[in-house]
């Protein structure tokens, strides 16, 4: 409950933020969630030593932490800018596509082999998904792009991460502390050659005094999404954080409509049911598959 609240919570205020106040600054709002993340990781690790660490060498951390950490900054930057192009409701819609890029990234990594029944269950999903664009009524083809995007990135991440942390006895602190790091650093740098300029220009920093109430909700929830979801992968997998998005999903496409006046037309519920009937369907079989292996 807590993950799908926070997470919940998190889409919503960066829609608000990057909308509703008009800070149209992506990079800028990733960046502020993930050095919260960042400073109390580093706090409740290296000041207080309130978790056991793992030693980690230089050499793992650029081979081996660095990449996903800079991949998961670049993918929280395309996950914000998606809010200004597209609805918050097609944007989660769109999410039950998750299981096609996960199977992909699994294959691509000579992870997991995909069986008829996972080809089935992400066929369907991409057909309703389909169904869902064709009713969408403010589509725009740089946002597909982008969504696309941020799916592919956010898959291949989730895919080592998960090797990763499952590889290592490694507390969730610690990897939350070496995985911002690399991401808050790839998004500060961006937000300084591409958003500074713009900002400086445009005030952006009275937004901020006059609406800090919903940057720090913004920074704190990012906080709680990020130590949350590397909890879950530790004690489980990547395929829970996926099932508890499903669960999400309907909340999220209700608050869009509520809160925001999106319309969501027929066609789009109808492809979104089947979509996430097909991403349930989908995480089954792959909660079974993880069962026999460990079974075995």
């Amino acid at each position: 409950m807590a993950w799908l609240s926070c997470s919940s919570g998190i889409i919503i205020i960066n829609r608000y933020i990057l909308t509703e106040l008009q800070f149209g600054y992506p990079m800028a709002l990733s960046a502020l969630g993930q050095l919260v993340s960042c400073v109390v990781a580093l706090i409740i690790c290296d000041v207080f030593k309130m978790v056991p660490l793992v030693e980690i060498d230089m050499e793992y951390f650029l081979q081996r932490i660095a990449p996903v950490g800079a991949a998961h900054g670049i993918g929280l930057w395309v996950s914000n800018q998606l809010y200004l192009l597209l609805t918050v409701s097609f944007i989660e819609m769109a999410r039950s596509l998750m299981p096609l890029f996960t199977v992909l990234a699994l294959w691509a990594a000579k992870v997991e082999i995909p069986t008829n029944e996972h080809i089935q269950a992400v066929s369907l999903t991409g057909v309703g998904c389909g169904i869902s664009a064709y009713g969408e009524v403010a589509l725009s083809s740089l946002g597909l792009i982008c969504l696309a995007a941020n799916f592919a990135i956010e898959a291949g991440r989730m895919v080592m991460l998960q090797f990763l942390m499952q590889g290592h006895n490694m507390n969730p602190w610690q990897t939350l502390k070496l995985m911002t790091l690399p991401a808050c650093g790839m998004l500060v740098l961006m937000t300084l050659i591409v958003e500074s300029k713009e900002m400086a220009t445009k005030n952006a920093d009275a937004i901020v005094l006059a609406n800090w109430p919903a940057f720090v909700a913004a920074g704190t929830l990012g906080l709680c999404v990020n130590i949350l979801g590397n909890l879950i992968i530790k004690l489980s997998n990547a395929t829970s954080v996926k099932l508890l998005a499903a669960v999400r999903g309907p909340m999220v496409v209700v608050s869009g409509v509520v809160l925001f006046s999106e319309t969501v037309t027929g066609i789009q519920l109808f492809g979104y049911s089947l979509a996430l009937a097909a991403f349930v369907w989908y995480n089954v079989l792959a909660a079974k598959s993880l069962l026999k292996r460990l079974e075995t």
